[in-house]
């Protein structure tokens, strides 16, 4: 089949929104080319008694069934109607706005394969890490960083756990500026807008969920993706900006990394050591 623009969405069970805590419990997928609007969510309870205890389950499975009820009867066709569309939900079980996903083969294929990395637990040993091998930008940003003597407001080495998405975040370095900033090199090799955004994805992902959940060590975080590209991606790199700008993740490109360590010598504030 033709590859068509596809987008998803999280379903997320989230108890008390003052402590901002959230389960993944299903998504939604929509592929408007293949006028395709379908959820998968979890059978039973387990996933939410293991986070949150015992809770009122007659009242969270009538929830339930009106989410899966209101997804069957909608039917969104453009991006901008399932954003609308998952505005609507803002009580115990909420939907995260939606992220573009390259659709190549059958949608209910695409649909299992997201619930599976995003939704059913993963095993505790060998957590996936999302992680993006470190690309030759990364040494030019650590040679940077030395050459503008910043090492002492600069933490190497980051892992953040993201509990909302069960998976643990590696960034090469991060430094405070009123958030703690993690950023992340990544290489945008692919010609294609659609293999970039791909790539791009996962780490709007994992932005939106650090910025919404505050670190126990860091505090309040920021993801700063500094990208790669191909000499001849422009277009996608204005893509790539707006895109993780959604999902307030700060973009560099890589000819501009001395703009980001212009951010670093002028804002950046030394951590308490506890924190390193």
């Amino acid at each position: 089949m033709k590859p068509c623009a596809g987008y998803y969405s999280l379903i997320q069970y989230c108890p008390n929104s003052a402590r901002r805590e959230v389960v993944n419990i299903g998504l939604v997928l929509l592929s408007p080319d293949q006028h395709y609007f379908k959820s998968r969510t979890m059978n039973g309870h387990k996933r939410i008694r293991r986070f949150f205890g015992d809770l009122d389950w007659g009242r969270i499975s009538l929830m339930r069934r009106g989410v899966e009820h209101q997804i069957g009867n909608e039917r969104p066709t453009t991006e901008q109607e399932f954003l609308k569309f998952t505005y609507g939900f803002v009580n115990l079980i909420r939907l995260t706005p939606p992220l573009p996903i390259r659709i190549a083969t059958d949608p209910d294929n695409i649909l299992e394969k997201l619930f599976a990395e995003l939704v059913v637990e993963q095993p505790r040993e060998g957590v996936p890490t999302l992680e993006v091998v470190k690309p030759e930008l990364g040494k030019v940003l650590e040679e940077k960083i030395a050459q503008a003597g910043l090492g002492s407001v600069i933490v190497p080495d980051v892992n953040i756990p993201i509990r909302s998405l069960h998976r643990t975040f590696h960034a090469p370095f991060g430094y405070q500026n009123g958030r703690f900033n993690l950023v992340q090199p990544v290489p945008f090799r692919a010609k294609k807008l659609d293999k970039v955004i791909d790539t791009a994805s996962p780490l709007a992902i994992a932005g939106d969920a650090m910025y919404e959940y505050p670190d126990e060590r860091f505090g309040e975080l920021q993801l700063i993706v500094v990208g790669d590209f191909q000499d001849s991606a422009f277009d996608a790199r204005a893509v790539v900006r707006e895109m993780l700008r959604k999902y307030h993740v700060r973009f560099f490109a890589g000819h501009e990394a001395d703009d980001l360590i212009r951010d670093i010598r002028e804002n950046a504030k030394k951590l308490d050591p506890l924190h390193g």
